[in-house]
């Protein structure tokens, strides 16, 4: 069975993405764990130290909702 690979490792830098109707904010964080693509992780927001938690939506790109 292919495993896929991961999108993101704990440690990356990583960009949040936050959504909120045609208004789209990004920021960067700091990723908890590993995780693959369409994975739950919890990322440190690096500009307000708060931990959150998105889906990896693409390499290195967290989107929280």
């Amino acid at each position: 069975m292919l495993e896929a690979s991961l999108a993101v490792r704990r440690g990356d830098r990583v960009t949040l993405e936050v959504r909120k109707g045609a208004l789209l904010i990004r920021t960067t964080g700091t990723a908890l764990q590993d995780a693959r693509l369409n994975e739950q992780v919890d990322v440190e927001n690096q500009s307000s130290g708060r931990q959150v938690r998105g889906t990896v939506t693409a390499p290195g790109v967290v989107t929280v909702r």
